[in-house]
């Protein structure tokens, strides 16, 4: 990871809120899915994680990222029946 994303990863392991702006493809979603798995782990209903789009594609592809990344049930997956 690049410097200014270690500080963040710092950042969301002390608990800290963060507001990211940079430009595409500067590895934002990586600090993205990160804090998601943090917030996911405490399964505290106050940890709140928000990732903004510039469109709708990119919308349901991190949509369908998270959801294949965080989730074992494959019912609930968009598309992905078997």
């Amino acid at each position: 990871p690049d410097r200014w994303q270690v500080d963040l990863l710092n950042a969301v392991d002390a608990e800290r809120s963060c507001l990211i702006t940079a430009p595409t493809s500067s590895g934002k979603t990586f600090v993205c899915y990160y804090a998601l798995q943090q917030a996911l782990r405490t399964k505290d209903p106050q940890d709140l994680v928000i990732y903004v789009a510039p469109n709708e594609q990119l919308v349901y592809q991190c949509m369908t990222d998270v959801i294949a990344r965080y989730t074992k049930d494959y019912s609930s997956r968009p598309g992905w029946d078997v």
